[in-house]
Protein backbone atom coordinates (compact mmCIF):
# COMPACT_ATOMS: atom_id res chain seq x y z
CA UNK A 1 0.00 0.00 0.00
CA UNK A 2 1.35 3.44 -0.93
CA UNK A 3 1.85 6.02 1.76
CA UNK A 4 0.12 9.37 1.35
CA UNK A 5 3.00 11.17 3.02
CA UNK A 6 6.63 10.16 3.12
CA UNK A 7 8.08 9.45 6.52
CA UNK A 8 11.54 10.39 5.24
CA UNK A 9 13.19 13.74 5.74
CA UNK A 10 14.00 14.98 2.20
CA UNK A 11 17.14 16.66 3.52
CA UNK A 12 18.52 13.42 4.99
CA UNK A 13 19.93 11.60 1.96
CA UNK A 14 21.65 8.97 4.12
CA UNK A 15 18.33 7.94 5.69
CA UNK A 16 16.55 7.87 2.31
CA UNK A 17 19.20 5.62 0.76
CA UNK A 18 19.26 3.36 3.82
CA UNK A 19 15.49 2.89 3.61
CA UNK A 20 15.68 2.26 -0.14
CA UNK A 21 18.38 -0.36 0.35
CA UNK A 22 16.28 -2.03 3.06
CA UNK A 23 13.18 -2.06 0.85
CA UNK A 24 14.94 -3.48 -2.23
CA UNK A 25 16.82 -6.09 -0.21
CA UNK A 26 13.44 -7.70 0.61
CA UNK A 27 11.74 -7.25 -2.78
CA UNK A 28 11.49 -10.34 -4.97
CA UNK A 29 13.98 -10.41 -7.81
CA UNK A 30 11.47 -10.64 -10.64
CA UNK A 31 9.13 -8.36 -12.57
CA UNK A 32 6.49 -8.54 -9.83
CA UNK A 33 9.00 -7.43 -7.20
CA UNK A 34 10.34 -4.64 -9.38
CA UNK A 35 6.84 -3.30 -10.02
CA UNK A 36 5.70 -3.68 -6.41
CA UNK A 37 3.21 -6.44 -7.10
CA UNK A 38 1.78 -4.92 -10.27
CA UNK A 39 3.31 -7.16 -12.94
CA UNK A 40 -0.19 -7.85 -14.25
CA UNK A 41 -3.04 -5.37 -14.29
CA UNK A 42 -6.69 -6.20 -14.63
CA UNK A 43 -8.75 -4.65 -17.40
CA UNK A 44 -10.68 -2.32 -15.02
CA UNK A 45 -7.37 -0.95 -13.70
CA UNK A 46 -6.12 -0.29 -17.23
CA UNK A 47 -9.38 1.42 -18.22
CA UNK A 48 -9.32 3.63 -15.11
CA UNK A 49 -5.68 4.60 -15.71
CA UNK A 50 -6.38 5.50 -19.34
CA UNK A 51 -9.43 7.55 -18.33
CA UNK A 52 -7.37 9.38 -15.69
CA UNK A 53 -4.62 10.23 -18.18
CA UNK A 54 -7.20 11.34 -20.77
CA UNK A 55 -8.74 13.64 -18.16
CA UNK A 56 -5.32 15.05 -17.26
CA UNK A 57 -4.59 15.67 -20.92
CA UNK A 58 -7.54 18.06 -21.15
CA UNK A 59 -6.36 20.01 -18.10
CA UNK A 60 -2.57 20.07 -18.47
CA UNK A 61 -0.41 21.54 -21.22
CA UNK A 62 1.05 19.17 -23.82
CA UNK A 63 4.56 19.65 -22.42
CA UNK A 64 3.48 18.54 -18.95
CA UNK A 65 1.41 15.70 -20.41
CA UNK A 66 4.48 14.33 -22.19
CA UNK A 67 6.36 14.41 -18.91
CA UNK A 68 3.54 12.68 -17.03
CA UNK A 69 3.16 9.83 -19.48
CA UNK A 70 6.88 9.13 -19.43
CA UNK A 71 6.76 8.62 -15.67
CA UNK A 72 4.13 5.87 -15.86
CA UNK A 73 3.82 2.49 -17.47
CA UNK A 74 1.02 3.25 -19.94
Amino acid sequence: MALLHSKSDPDNAEDIYRKAEEYWSHASRDVDGMLGGFAHLHTPDIRASKAFIKKLRTKVSVVLYSYLTNSGSL
